[in-house]
């Protein structure tokens, strides 16, 4: 899993991607024709609203671990961007894990 780390990737995937609501987080995703070969690439955005930086890295690890678990290795070519909400902080890792899911199978990317 890649990471996107420029502005300009961030603000392609939120101006022609997909976007879903869930309670914990909202997810925004980009299908990208030219890296169809290469691996899904991952964007985290948690602002200071939601913590302090030990609560935001904490966000993030559980962010990466959930995306890990629940996309599909064989699904190439996506950028994915998620951005936290403050209640993230009230779930646990097993109800991201289900938010998650339940958010990729609505954006038609799981079965």
């Amino acid at each position: 899993m890649d990471s996107i780390k420029k502005s300009s990737d961030f603000s392609l995937v939120a101006k022609h991607g997909s976007r879903w609501f869930s309670d914990s987080f909202i997810i925004q995703i980009l299908k990208k024709e030219d890296r169809l070969e290469q691996n899904s690439r991952l964007g985290l955005i948690v602002s200071k609203k939601v913590g302090n930086a030990v609560i935001r890295n904490l966000i993030k690890r559980r962010f990466r671990q959930v995306f890990r678990s629940s996309f599909p290795h064989e699904i190439k070519g996506y950028d994915v961007v998620l951005i936290a909400r403050k209640s993230t902080l009230e779930r646990d890792f097993e109800q991201i894990q289900a938010d998650m899911r339940w958010s990729l199978k609505r954006l038609g990317l799981l079965q």
